[in-house]
């Protein structure tokens, strides 16, 4: 296995590196399930991820003393804290805070509170990161707490729902079947009561919450009041196709522009592919809770797919995580006996919108891959691989959905998750810019959407841009209009921002002698993230330092297809130049000319579908 280390003071102001903390089970007494690694002596091992090469190196670790069973981590980008729960089945689970050093990435405890359940193995935020939803697997309690604004710790408990409403399990806690597995006589008792395994709030309003129930083959819909903290009952639905059995439902995800979600189902080893429906959603909201009883349900069943081989026996099997690539392109199964990642392309075709076919499928390098994360560009994933007693690294291929093995593995005992840190100071390079433009950089925008438009009039397909050139003092000097001529001039090179470029590259040699552009800023407003050849054309100008995008890849890709998809951020990030990347803004108003041309411009080279896997809906 890999054991590379460098000098860590390299890494302090690095913008190529994260901090990644691996979750380690310490003791296998009072677990659901029966881990077959070693126990780990050490419960949270922070590294940092280089991400030029995925690359870890081992920073600090948490002793097992300071830290039992950590199952699941949380670091979401507007708290400090990394929250951990904690697992077990004989008493209750609690919720950890620890603080981040972002230098050394020593982690320290600055609170610890009651889960109200036991095996405590999922948490979650709303919207607002005011409250965190916290489930507990063995007894199936779901609890809202309240947190501490100051330091992002939990500070009280605000509810708890309870589906056995009291009543005593049907299974012992001192006296169960192995929970990882899925012969008949384990899915028997696995199922005999509700066991919730996860929860998340519907992405559009924050007001629906959505728990898989492992044990009852059930989706729990519920009505969420964030004010009071509580969650009513608000029906459920199966996790699969009527009348299938021992599905077990695990997790659920979200697409991340598409009204649709996907649910894993453990012991099928299938996912299930719901559509998200906005009116029935806008009915309980406007009922409340006193409507809640009479709630119809907010997803519907379009799709079921399998994770395995057909040939791979299912009792073999148990599914892991179910993720979603942040491009919205691909969605990954993770297989614990298969030992597997099942890599499913999203289409976006009119009638699959947000169905699944499989891509690739991928050995982890190692036994049982309980997790698996992305770092922030989605461009490494790295798998933990629970029976084998390793993390592994791979390369995502962001056009294809293959996994390339790095070669970069590492000893880690009985690793169960993988947390994703990144340092404050560090996330403008990988995040999302800030809510809001300003007026006048929404007028620039709206602009280079107008240059969409023009392009299209002139005969050209539908993107247009405006570079800004600014002194010091923020005053514009000039700005430069540039729309696609790919068609026109008969060049496929003639993109909107290669345009910008080679135009704003003429002002600039005019501008030479009468330094009217020394000192200046230059700054590009696009109607469309741009692709990989602008991306470069825009890095070597060695001029614009700041992109502004409205249409994100994923909105086009919705209408012109999937051909080749790179991040923007993630291409601009590997230049040694900075280069700000803000967006998307606009991007339902850009989308809407895509909409309107690319299906009837594919139509016209008959390429509405341009084939591949077979989709089978329902």
């Amino acid at each position: 296995m890999a054991d590379r280390l460098a000098p860590i003071t390299a890494f302090a102001t690095s913008r190529r590196h994260q901090l990644i903390v691996i979750s380690c089970y310490t003791r296998f007494d009072n677990l659901a399930h029966g881990p077959r690694g070693k126990e780990a002596k050490k419960s949270l091992y922070t590294f940092w991820m280089d991400t030029s090469d995925g690359q870890l190196v081992l920073l600090s670790v948490v002793q097992a003393l300071q830290c039992f069973r950590p199952a699941r981590s949380l670091h979401p980008a507007r708290l400090a804290p990394v929250c951990a729960s904690t697992e077990s089945v004989a008493e209750n689970g609690k919720i950890d805070a620890w603080s981040v050093n972002p230098k050394t990435g020593q982690l320290a405890n600055i609170g610890s509170f009651d889960a109200g359940g036991t095996s405590t193995c999922y948490i979650t935020l709303d919207k607002a990161c005011e409250n965190m939803l916290v489930v507990n697997y063995w007894n199936a309690t779901i609890g809202v707490f309240a947190l501490d604004k100051a330091t992002g710790a939990v500070s009280c408990r605000r509810s708890l729902f309870d589906p056995n409403e009291g009543r005593p399990m049907k299974a012992r806690h001192d006296a169960h079947v192995n929970h990882s597995e899925n012969d008949p006589s384990a899915q028997q008792e696995r199922q005999a009561d509700p066991h919730s395994h996860a929860v998340i709030l519907d992405p559009f309003y924050g007001r629906i919450a959505y728990v898989p129930d492992l044990g009852m083959d059930l989706i729990r819909q519920f009505y969420y009041d964030p004010e009071a903290g509580e969650l009513t009952a608000a029906g459920t639905m199966s996790s699969g196709p009527p009348g299938r059995k021992a599905l077990g439902p695990r997790y659920i995800e979200f697409h991340p522009t598409l009204p649709i979600c996907y649910v894993v189902n453990e012991l099928a080893s299938d996912i299930s592919v719901f559509e998200f429906d906005h009116e029935a959603t806008e009915a309980i909201i406007k009922a409340g809770r006193p409507g809640a009883a009479q709630a119809q349900p907010t997803l519907r069943l379009v799709q079921s797919v399998r994770t395995i081989p057909d040939a791979f026996p299912g009792e073999a099997n148990t599914c892991g995580r179910v993720a979603v690539h942040s491009s919205g392109n691909f969605v990954l199964v993770s297989n614990r006996g298969h030992d597997s990642i099942t890599v499913f392309r999203v289409h976006y075709t009119h009638g699959h919108r947000g169905l699944l076919s499989v891509a690739v499928t991928q050995h982890t390098r190692g036994a049982t891959p309980r997790h698996f994360q992305f770092d922030s560009s989605g461009q490494w994933l790295i798998t933990a691989n629970q029976d084998s007693d390793n993390i592994s690294v791979f390369r995502f291929n962001l056009a294809t959905g293959k996994l390339e093995w790095t070669g970069n593995e590492y000893e880690v005992p009985s690793p169960n998750f993988v947390c994703n840190v990144v340092p404050h100071q560090q996330m403008a390079g990988y995040d999302k810019a800030s809510a809001a433009l300003s007026k006048a950089d929404e007028a620039l925008l709206r602009h280079a959407i107008e240059c969409s438009r023009r392009a299209v009039k002139n005969g050209n397909h539908p993107f247009g841009c405006v570079i800004v050139v600014r002194k010091s003092d923020g005053d514009v000097v000039e700005t430069i209009d540039a729309e696609n001529r790919v068609v026109t001039d008969n060049d496929p090179s003639a993109h909107a921002e290669m345009c910008g470029v080679r135009l704003l590259g003429t002002a600039a040699a005019a501008a030479r002698e009468s330094k009217r552009f020394d000192g200046c800023s230059f700054e590009l407003f696009t109607s469309t993230e741009p692709c990989v050849m602008c991306c470069g054309a825009i890095y070597w100008s060695f001029m614009i330092d700041r992109v502004v995008y409205a249409c994100p890849e994923a909105g086009l890709a919705r209408h012109a297809g999937d051909d080749f998809l790179a991040s923007c951020r993630e291409t601009l990030a590997k230049g040694k130049r900075p280069i700000k990347v803000e967006g998307p803004f606009l991007a339902e108003e850009a989308e809407q000319l895509h909409a309107e041309f690319w299906p009837g411009f594919l139509a016209s080279l008959g390429e509405v579908f341009r084939g591949g896997p077979e989709i089978k809906p329902l």
